[in-house]
């Protein structure tokens, strides 16, 4: 699809472009990432921002080992490179990594610049989205490393389907993968690979997930049990 016909299929795009004109609609690209793709690679500059429409994307930043982690995540209406626009920096400091399949209007940073006054409701909207998110995802990180270990790393699982949920639509309740490696969710939470094997193989076991070539799925009866299996543990 082009940039018109999203707009027109996606209620949110259509009411944060809805003051556009049909001139600064058509300076946006559509642009389709494959999974596991980086999209802006660390230390590189661009001319350009990205606000994804569908995917998740993770960023990877280098740690002092030299190995990378994923330290945060991205989705639906996330904008990335906005804040090299609000403080004029063109390095990214990290990578930008598609975690699925990912579809971004990716727009030039000076078009955006001009359109942060000339469209003030849009720039108010990505804004208010994106603050929202920040406060959602901090939460939910904070949830994940509150709890014991086993705990945690439920934690962990319940917030990792309600954000791969998001690319199914929202009436799916089959199997969702979460794509994140045992080794992603161990750096993540500050366990060992061990602890986060023997914590998916106890819920595996009692069918609170289901295990496929050693990815972790999630179905929406599993995950309903999984919010009451850590319910009751916290009493």
């Amino acid at each position: 699809m082009d940039i018109k016909q999203y707009i027109n299929d996606k209620p949110f795009l259509k009411e944060l472009f809805q003051d556009f004109t049909e001139t600064d609609i058509e300076k946006i690209d559509v642009m389709y990432y494959a999974n596991d793709m980086i999209i802006i690679r660390r230390k590189a500059s661009s001319n350009y921002v990205y606000l994804i429409i569908s995917g998740i994307c993770g960023i990877f930043n280098e740690l002092d080992n030299g190995e990378l982690s994923c330290y945060y995540k991205i989705s639906s209406y996330d904008v990335i490179g906005l804040s090299e626009v609000l403080v004029e920096n063109d390095v990214r400091y990290a990578n930008i990594q598609t975690l699925t399949n990912v579809v971004a209007l990716k727009i030039n940073k000076l078009d955006l610049k001009k359109w942060m006054v000339k469209y003030p409701d849009f720039y108010n909207k990505i804004m208010h989205n994106i603050i929202n998110r920040l406060h959602d995802t901090l939460r939910s990180h904070i949830e994940c490393k509150k709890y014991s270990t086993h705990i945690n790393v439920v934690s962990y699982l319940i917030y990792s389907y309600n954000l791969y949920k998001k690319i199914y639509g929202k009436n799916y309740k089959g199997n969702v993968k979460i794509n994140e490696t045992r080794n992603m969710i161990s750096d993540f939470i500050g366990i060992s690979i061990r602890s986060t094997n023997n914590s998916v193989e106890r819920l595996k076991d009692e069918n609170l997930v289901t295990v496929k070539l050693g990815k972790i799925y999630i179905n929406y009866e599993q995950y309903k049990k999984l919010v009451e299996y850590k319910e009751k543990a916290l009493m």
